[in-house]
């Protein structure tokens, strides 16, 4: 087959794999509305009220930019020279690749090799940064779970049945995290008892930066930044504080944006309901669900959640549709400048390595 040939191929293959779980969200969104009932939607939606909508767009755009910047904290924390648009820039392309694709991992590998392509940062120095900043983005979602239970019950005085879940998968995530941070740290330690999975990795590592080789001495090299890197930050507790304060500043846009779409719509909620909401959504999103944005799934959820909290169905709905135009399909054109910036060639690449069958 001529390379031109296996290219189109190749493209047609992740259009494919791409387009069909999306096309599935899209379906089950359309069947919920169905049930909801589109008119009512539609007249619930049309009592907005523009100028408190404007404000959610702004809100969103905060929190993208927030997203960027508890990044770039850590990236200063190590010691690793890159400029804060670049960093920003290079979060928003990660952040579009993850919005079009089934898998998180496009985020994190995209923003890894960009930071080492657009800067002297090292592969394993930058994915040491980026580990760590999804822990530490995890841990603000954690938090903002456990606050806005405690105050629900504070001041409703009132235990909702779903409240033990959130609870375990709290705990849950927080010992994962502990894993992980454990795992890293033991690395060297954990070649003598599962040599099989170093060399696994190994292999991976070498697939994922045979290209990028400029910043990569050996595997080896890989594996020794990424270690020195990520200790280093655990070491240094300012930039760990900063990156913190920041993934919770975001968080607090996210919220935000639903508060003022519901007073947009002339419904007011708990700023608890709507933070427990937020959370809920946010812990669906990390489920190993194949549907870009979690289309349709996230809509379906979130929604219940605040049913559940007393709100109607067709205002929950309509608020959730309009909450997700300002931070998802608003984010797809938004964070697609920064993606197209870095070239249609190399998400060709990425996507064409993860999608490639194995063996």
């Amino acid at each position: 087959m001529r390379p031109l040939e296996r290219k189109k191929k190749s493209l047609l293959h992740v259009g494919i794999v791409f387009a069909g779980p999306l096309i599935v969200g899209i379906a089950l969104l359309a069947i919920f509305l169905y049930f909801v009932g589109f008119a009512e939607v539609i007249k619930t939606v049309g009592s907005v009220n523009p100028t408190l909508m404007l404000m959610a767009f702004v809100l969103d755009m905060a929190g993208l930019l927030l997203y960027g910047t508890s990044w770039y904290a850590l990236l200063r924390g190590a010691d690793l020279k890159i400029r804060l648009p670049t960093t920003i820039s290079v979060a928003l392309a990660g952040i579009f690749l993850c919005y079009i694709t089934p898998s998180g991992a496009f985020m994190d590998a995209s923003r890894i090799l960009l930071a080492s392509k657009e800067s002297e940062i090292r592969v394993g120095e930058g994915a040491a940064t980026v580990i760590l900043h999804k822990i530490i983005f995890t841990l603000g979602f954690v938090t903002y779970a456990l606050l806005a239970m405690t105050m629900l019950l504070v001041t409703s005085g009132v235990s909702y049945s779903f409240f033990p879940v959130i609870l375990a998968a709290a705990l849950f995530v927080m010992a994962g995290i502990s894993a992980v941070i454990l795992f890293i740290v033991k690395a060297d330690q954990l070649g003598r008892y599962a040599p099989g999975l170093v060399e696994r990795t190994k292999r991976f590592l070498h697939k994922v930066t045979r290209k990028y080789q400029r910043n990569v001495s050996s595997i080896g090299g890989v594996a020794s930044d990424f270690k020195r890197t990520f200790v280093k930050l655990l070491k240094t507790p300012s930039a760990l504080l900063a990156s913190y304060g920041l993934s919770l500043s975001y968080w607090t846009t996210s919220v935000l944006i639903l508060y003022v779409v519901f007073l947009a719509l002339g419904y007011e909620v708990s700023i608890w309901a709507i933070m427990l909401t937020i959370t809920v959504g946010d812990f669906i999103q990390m489920m190993p669900i194949a549907i870009p944005g979690m289309v349709g799934v996230l809509e379906v959820v979130t929604t219940t959640v605040l049913v559940m909290f007393g709100v109607p169905l067709s205002v929950a709905t309509s608020a959730i549709l309009l909450a997700r135009i300002a931070t998802f399909w608003f984010d797809l054109p938004v964070t697609g400048v920064a993606a197209s910036y870095y070239g249609a060639k190399y998400v060709t690449e990425l996507t064409s390595y993860v999608t490639r069958p194995s063996g």
